[in-house]
């Protein structure tokens, strides 16, 4: 929700219609440790939760 609104933001107060998770498998696949894979999965559905809240 933070990206959403920090895009908007920059578009001069412009509501975005169409939004996207971008790239949850690179965000994924660049995690060092299993532990920081387990946080980058919980983040990726965290965005897929704030998708559906817009």
């Amino acid at each position: 929700m933070e990206c959403y609104e920090q895009g908007n933001e920059l578009l001069g107060g412009y509501d975005a219609k169409y939004v996207s998770v971008h790239d949850p498998d690179e965000y994924l696949a660049i995690a060092n440790s299993l532990t920081d894979k387990d946080k980058r999965y919980k983040d990726i559905l965290a965005a897929y939760d704030a998708l559906h809240e817009l």
